[in-house]
């Protein structure tokens, strides 16, 4: 089982001058950033736009990345969609290429407790042997009942935190006995997630820190 654990730069997406995505540029910061000693990589996620790219894209994006990474260290690809099947799929292409996680922001137009929490259950039970990172951001959604619903996922394993409230995010590293991992999602707060107790962090600075 993959030990998620330390730094996880949320990837940028180098581009290509029309806007693609640059195989050689997302290559190339692959390599840096190991060469720099991170733990893991978070990818296609808020920093590396993945929801503003087409499915062939945010494909291409996996494909690259876990080939460059080659088993090195672990990588978790954020594979959410408005469309909950195109996430399904990009969930299973995530994991057929390699990916050692993958990880749902709750989409924005999944306005109610219910929806996001449907969203979720289906997401984790298309790819059942992988473990499965909810994405906190969203201040109109309790993330702390949306976990609570979620404790019988088997493969829920962990959150990736994206708010100022400590003492929110604490209430959610301790559910399930605290078995789960959590990461810290929100740069700014780094030192106090830490105090509190978080496993790792994933954030857009990562990559030039």
């Amino acid at each position: 089982m993959t030990e998620f654990r330390g730094i996880y730069p949320a990837l940028v997406t180098a581009s290509t001058a029309d806007g693609g995505v640059s195989v050689a540029g997302v290559e190339a910061l692959v390599e840096y950033l190991i060469g720099k000693g991170v733990d893991g990589l978070y990818v296609g996620g808020t920093t590396g736009e993945g929801i503003y790219m087409t499915a062939a894209e945010r494909q291409l994006l996996a494909e690259t990345v876990l080939k460059r990474v080659n088993g090195r260290i672990p990588v978790i690809m954020h594979i959410a969609s408005m469309s909950f099947n195109e996430a399904k799929l990009l969930a299973r292409h995530a994991v057929d290429h390699g990916a050692a996680g993958i990880a749902s922001i709750m989409p924005p137009m999944y306005t109610t407790h219910a929806s996001v929490v449907a969203y979720y259950k289906g997401l984790a039970a298309a790819v059942p042997e992988t473990p499965f990172f909810s994405y906190i951001l969203n201040p109109a959604i309790n993330p702390v009942a949306v976990m609570q619903e979620l404790l019988d996922v088997p493969n829920l394993h962990g959150v990736k935190y994206t708010g100022s409230n400590m003492y929110e995010m604490r209430v959610i590293m301790d559910m399930n006995a605290g078995r789960w991992v959590t990461f810290s999602g929100m740069d700014e707060q780094a030192v106090y997630a830490r105090m509190m107790g978080v496993h790792g962090f994933i954030g857009s600075t990562l990559n030039y820190i």
